[in-house]
Formats: structure tokens, sequence, C-alpha cells
């Protein structure tokens, strides 16, 4: 396959730093890696918090996102991975977080529960792909 017409974008150096982009734009779509709530030392924000975890991933995102034109409101598909046990709790409190970044907007959604992530203190993991300058919207609603 072919980079042309795809750039990389995003990334910074940790004290980890994986041979992955962490996002690629091609024409007017970001494929976003799965964004963990790494601090610039390598060390995870707010080990084992998913709500926090949560917002971190969803602060990183937009920054990506901006870079590029685009906001959360493009997004148009999420998959999140939860490592820590799934109860209703968890699952409101995850749902909450993604109201406060992304109001009414829905971008279609999968949720995965996994055994453990790439270091016990990722609890949450969200990968995402946006359609830049899309403002998306749910087939059968408007926003």
């Amino acid at each position: 396959m072919s980079n042309e017409g795809s750039k990389t974008l995003g990334g910074s150096s940790t004290a980890l730093t994986p041979p992955i982009s962490p996002a690629i734009r091609v024409g007017d779509t970001i494929y976003l890696a799965g964004v963990i709530a790494r601090e610039p030392d390598g060390s995870a924000y707010a080990p084992g918090d998913p709500v926090r975890q949560a917002e971190k991933i969803f602060e990183k995102m937009s920054a990506v996102l901006a870079s590029q034109g685009a906001t959360l409101q493009d997004v148009v598909k999420l998959v999140t991975y939860f490592s820590v046990p799934l109860d209703r709790t968890v699952s409101e409190e995850y749902w909450e977080v993604r109201r406060k970044y992304f109001g009414n907007h829905a971008p279609t959604s999968t949720g995965v529960q996994v055994v453990s992530l790439i270091e016990s203190d990722f609890v949450i993991e969200i990968e995402a792909v946006a359609a830049v300058g899309s403002s998306a919207s749910a087939a059968g609603q408007d926003n």
C-alpha cells in the first residue's frame, strides 16, 4: 500500500515511543490510533481511574483534531477498550464524560472489555475516525 496522500499527525516522544503513528490523515479522513492517558514522562495519568483517563484521552484527541481543522463533532466512529469490569456505574460515568466532550453528537461506537491494555495502570483506550468538515450527524437524526 502506498503512503501517497497520507500524512502522519501528532505524536510526541515519551519514555516509551512505539513504532506507530498516533494519527494519519488520508484526504479528509483522520484515523486516530488507540489513545491512552499517557503523561509525557511515560507514566499513566490517573492510574486505574477510567473517568479521569477518558477525560484526558478526549482532550488529547481534541488537540490532534484541532491541528487539522477538525473537532470532536467530526468524529464518525469510536472504539473504546476497557480493562476494568464494566458495570452500570462504570458505563454511566463513561457516558457522562462522553456527553461532556461530544454533547448530543453520537458517533458510531463500540465498547469492548479486554483483559488488559499495554500496562495495568491504563484502564481505557479509545480509537477514533473523523471526517474533517463533516459535522457528522447520526443517520435519521438531526444534531
